[in-house]
């Protein structure tokens, strides 16, 4: 799995475009990416008048707002990682913000009142730059009816994060950079992780989750249960549910079920299987249940619970040694709601954008 690339990719919900606003699926050209900067230099915005994506820049890099700009509503409710790390067997957060009294809603005065974590990798600057090719590609006339730009217009913003004192000496000379794209006329955001060892000895990524988001919750409650996977990758049985009060574990309800529900649906280049299911084409999409913070907020109901969190993660590895040096990439996703064919109209517009 070495260098590949890890994107993850979303399109909002959109159910109602405001009156006053055009359909980007019919004309997306007044929508263009801004990166905004907050007056106090605290904050930082990525938008393109869909969707926005905000983030605190002190005490520490978190994302710390997602929005929903055709319908009006944040879809985020608590503040997690940027990523996380298990790197020679201990596990490491990028970025974020602890301190949040409660989980099922964020506002203002708790970001005030929120500290970094001190095991966390800290945020030591960002760059803003225009979209990059992530390949060379040459359009074929006698295939396509339509020329699209390539790269997809838009922004990137990469955040630069290194070592903490606490944790200097096991990661010592680790960069991890998390970037991002949005791209413009369309709500499609793209994310991944770059891991660069510039120290003086190997170290291995035994795995990683490169996007962390705690949603509103929009599902229904299930049950908790063995994701289809545990059959696909051979892991024993048990091993999603031997501890499902403490760590976050998946429902039992099939994956095409639970995205008629979320406002995001993802998918990623981390694919396989070829059967047309997204629980099996795409294992690295995790909704699962936010343990154990948001458990003591009231989304409990009878053993049941809501799958409001989602996470961006390989079922296994990479298990990679990344020799100093050396640099670890990671892998790229889609996503869309709504009614079938709105569906299906913006899953092509992206398709055009991100992989013509």
């Amino acid at each position: 799995m070495k260098n590949t690339i890890l994107t993850f990719c979303c399109i909002l919900l959109q159910q109602s475009l405001f009156a006053e606003n055009k359909d980007w699926l019919i004309d997306g050209s007044p929508y263009k990416t801004e990166v905004n900067l907050s007056s106090d230099k605290k904050q930082i915005e990525l938008t393109n008048g869909l969707l926005r994506r905000s983030f605190s820049l002190t005490p520490n890099g978190a994302t710390i707002a997602l929005d929903n700009l055709m319908t009006g509503q944040n879809e985020l409710r608590a503040v997690r990682p940027e990523a996380v790390l298990v790197i020679n067997g201990k596990e490491y957060p990028v970025g974020g913000l602890e301190g949040q009294p409660v989980h099922n809603f964020l506002t203002k005065d708790f970001l005030s009142g929120m500290q970094l974590c001190d095991s966390a990798f800290v945020l030591a600057g960002y760059t803003v730059s225009e979209t990059k090719e992530r390949f060379p590609w040459k359009p074929n006339e006698a295939w396509i009816s339509n020329r699209y730009p390539w790269p997809a217009p838009g922004k990137r913003i990469t955040f630069t994060y290194r070592a903490p004192r606490k944790i200097v000496d096991e990661c010592k000379g680790l960069t991890i950079r998390i970037v991002y794209e949005l791209y413009d006329g369309a709500p499609i955001l793209s994310k991944w992780i770059e891991i660069e060892n510039n120290g003086q000895k190997a170290v291995t990524l035994d795995s990683f989750k490169s996007e962390v988001l705690a949603l509103v919750e929009t599902a229904p409650k299930v049950h908790y249960g063995e994701p289809h996977e545990v059959r696909m990758m051979a892991q024993k049985t048990g091993y999603y549910t031997e501890d499902y009060r403490k760590r976050p574990v998946q429902t039992d309800a099939p994956r095409d079920y639970i995205d008629r529900f979320t406002q995001l649906f993802v998918v990623t280049d981390y694919a396989m299987g070829g059967d047309m299911e997204a629980m099996k084409d795409n294992p690295a999409v995790r909704w699962v249940f936010d343990h154990p913070e948001y458990e003591f907020t009231g989304i409990r109901y009878y053993g049941q619970y809501k799958p409001a969190r989602l996470e961006v993660t390989p079922l296994l590895g990479p298990a990679e040694e990344i020799a100093p040096g050396e640099s670890f990439t990671s892998c790229r996703a889609t996503g869309s709601r709504a009614c079938h064919q709105w569906k299906r109209v913006s899953s092509r517009r992206f398709g055009r954008a991100a992989c013509p």
